[in-house]
Parts: structure tokens; sequence; C-alpha cells
């Protein structure tokens, strides 16, 4: 046997195989989800944040701009329907259920409708069997001075200052009564009776509700026409205007335009001072208001102006709003009005008598000035 050459022990080849895509290992998803859940609820907080934001902005506005109560949206659908009357003489207004009806209340004028210059009117049901309820509107030139039983206390209703008395008259008949001061400076009273049935009473205070004033601002003037007397005389006002006056009144002589009323023992005021108010135009009450503002700051919360058109000329009748303390006003009744290029006041100190003589003072008042346009 031939000798072979030995054999060398060679180290092993190593072969680099690079791993099949299969065989690679797999890489871990979980931070490419967390970041992507960071963005989504970095988006959700701002989107919420910014329907946050308005949202907040929405209840502010509704908090500056109250929504009425359900109940009293209720009240004024349930009375949107109703029949309006409207009264020139003491100017106001108030709304009555369909199936009610006005009565002028006056001698003759039992079951007729009451004119819009009724100085007291009834409302009542129509084609009812009761007596009850009813309402009874009267107005006065003075507060009626009697004072009924029951509880008495002071009110607020449509920004109207009331006096309200309840009483009982018999059983489950009972009254309430609202008395309170026109803008004009008259009275008016409303008598509300009725039984005890909740739905009665929610009527009346539905009626009640509806009860406002006039603009006075707005609405025509009373138009009243004076003829002067043929035992008055014409006298001028020293620098001033022409008025006519009464047998009784005359001048003081004194240059200070005081006239003397010469009134019955007993009645007040005696005498009235002819005063003019600067003025440039526009309205008689605000240079009324300016006049008296420097001494009465407050001048416009102490009294209540009537505008009256005297044979076709305006004239303001202004009342103290207390006419208990009528020193707490400037004056106790003035009568303002236009004439000869300039604004003339006649100031009254007080303003204390009965009712009679209170309109028949007012009538020659008026007579007086009428003289002067």
């Amino acid at each position: 046997m031939k000798n072979q050459p030995p054999i060398e022990n060679l180290p092993p080849t190593t072969t680099n195989e690079q791993p099949s895509a299969s065989q690679q290992p797999k890489k871990s998803l979980l931070p490419l989800l967390v970041s992507l859940l960071v963005v989504i609820s970095l988006a959700t907080a701002a989107y919420l944040f910014s329907q946050n934001q308005k949202l907040q902005s929405q209840l502010t506005q509704l908090s500056l701009s109250p929504t009425p109560s359900p109940s009293e949206t209720l009240a004024k659908e349930e009375t949107a329907d109703w029949n309006i009357y409207t009264n020139t003489e003491y100017g106001y207004s108030f709304k009555y259920p369909l199936s009610w009806k006005t009565e002028a209340l006056a001698a003759g004028a039992q079951g007729k409708e009451a004119p819009s210059n009724a100085r007291g009117l009834n409302v009542v049901e129509m084609d009812s069997t009761k007596n009850y309820p009813d309402i009874t509107i009267q107005g006065f030139d003075l507060e009626p001075s009697y004072l009924e039983e029951g509880t008495k206390v002071q009110v607020t209703i449509n920004n109207i200052e009331m006096t309200k008395r309840d009483t009982k008259q018999e059983t489950n008949l009972f009254t309430q009564t609202y008395t309170f001061r026109t803008p004009g400076g008259k009275y008016l009273e409303i008598l509300f009776s009725y039984d005890s049935t909740l739905s009665t009473l929610q009527i009346i205070n539905q009626i009640l509700s509806t009860f406002k004033f006039l603009d006075s601002e707005n609405t025509s003037p009373i138009k009243t026409s004076y003829t002067v007397p043929t035992n008055w005389s014409r006298s001028a006002v020293p620098q001033g205007p022409t008025l006519c006056l009464p047998p009784k009144w005359e001048w003081t002589g004194d240059g200070t335009n005081t006239l003397i009323l010469n009134r019955d023992p007993g009645y007040k005021p005696n005498i009235t001072i002819i005063s003019n108010i600067p003025y440039s135009g526009g309205s008689k009450r605000e240079a009324y208001f300016k006049f008296w503002e420097n001494e009465y700051p407050n001048v416009r919360d102490l009294v209540s102006i009537q505008d009256t058109n005297i044979n076709n000329n305006s004239v303001l009748t202004i009342y103290p709003v207390n006419v208990n303390e009528p020193k707490e006003s400037p004056e106790g009744l003035a009568v303002v009005w236009y004439a000869t290029g300039k604004l003339w006041k006649a100031g009254l100190s007080s303003w204390s008598m009965i009712n009679d003589s209170q309109t028949a003072f007012l009538k020659d008042f008026y007579t007086m000035v009428s003289c002067s346009f």
C-alpha cells in the first residue's frame, strides 16, 4: 500500500450566513402607540378647553340677560289676547278677560260701557248670576282719608307703589283695596271683591299685573277749554304776560310779581308768585328740573307732572309726590306755561284744600293763565 501524504488538520471554515427576513427579530410597537395616545390626548384636551371657554362665555351672556321665569311668561301669554281698557282722564290702562266687561260707575249709566274718561268704573263677568268677583276703580283728587279695617301693607306692582288693604266682609267674601297716586297728582283706588276660590284670585292678580300708567311723554295732553267770566279783569304781570284775574285777586304792588288770591277765610294758599324760568327751547319739564336741581338735587323724584292742553296750549301742572309733606318738594303746586317768548311759573306754597275747593281753584288758575296765550 502506497504511503499517502498525511492529512493536515485544517481549521473549520466559518460561513457568515444572513438570516432570512422571516427569521429577523420583531421590533416593539409600544413606543409608537404611546406617542399616538399622547397626541390624541393633547388634541382632545385642547378641543375640550376651547368648548369650555365658549360655554362659559354663553353662560355669562345668559346671566346678564335673565330669561323670564316660566310663570311670568305663562302669565303674559294668558293675557295676550285680553281686552284693553284705557283711561285718558287719569292716564292708565289695564287688561281684562274676554268674558268680562266694563261698566260706567255713574248715575243713570248702569250697564253702559265705561268711557275712556270715566272717573269710576266696574269690571265684571258677563252673563254672571253671581255678584262676585268684580272690580271697582275710582279716581280722587285727594288721597282717600278713610281707613278700612284689615291688614295694611305697602306693595309695588309694575313699578307702582300702592297701599294694599285686605278685609273680609262676610263668609267666603273678601276684598282687596289698592290705593296709589297717579303721575298727574291724583289718586286711584282699585277694589277687588271676590270669593275664596283660587281661580278667582288668580284672575284678579292677572288683571292687576297688567295695570300700568300711560307714558305721559308720548300721550296727548288732556284737552280743556276755558272761557273767561265777564266780571274778571285783565292785568299784565310786570315785565310779563297778561293774565285774567277774578274780582278778589290783586297784585301786591311791590314789584315782586306776587299775586294775592284773597280766598275765603281758612283756605290756602293765599298768594302765588309769578316768575320766569330760564328756557332756550326743548322740554319744559327739563327746564323746570334744571331750575330747581341745585336746591333739590332729586327734584325728579319729588314731583309728578301732568300736561294739560288749555285752549290749544300746553300747560304743565306740577304736584308734590308726598302731599302730606309738601315742604319736601320745591313747591306745594306749580303751573308752568310758555308765553311772550318766555317760560313762566306760578308757584304755590301749599296745596291743602278739600276736593271741591281744589278743583275750583285749579279751574280759576287755568283760566287766569289762558289769557296769556
